[in-house]
């Protein structure tokens, strides 16, 4: 019972990846259902930006995590 309950850790570039793709693919997905429906005034790069920005904060603060965790 306890081996199955036992976390192993994780990667560092695991949560790095996870911590970028799911803020994109929140905020890309958020963005795709409001143009699809009532239409967003943004242009393609102010939405693209966005959704890359998202996912580059994500990751940074993942970096902090991992540091600070394995220090």
């Amino acid at each position: 019972m306890r081996r199955m309950l036992a976390v192993e850790p994780v990667p560092g570039w695991r949560i790095r990846v996870f911590s970028f793709a799911m803020p994109v693919i929140l905020s890309g997905v958020t963005m795709a259902s409001v143009a699809v429906g009532p239409g967003i005034a943004w242009s393609v790069e102010l939405w693209a930006g966005s959704v890359l920005s998202a996912g580059l904060l994500g990751a940074l603060v993942s970096t902090a995590i991992v540091q600070a965790r394995t220090a």
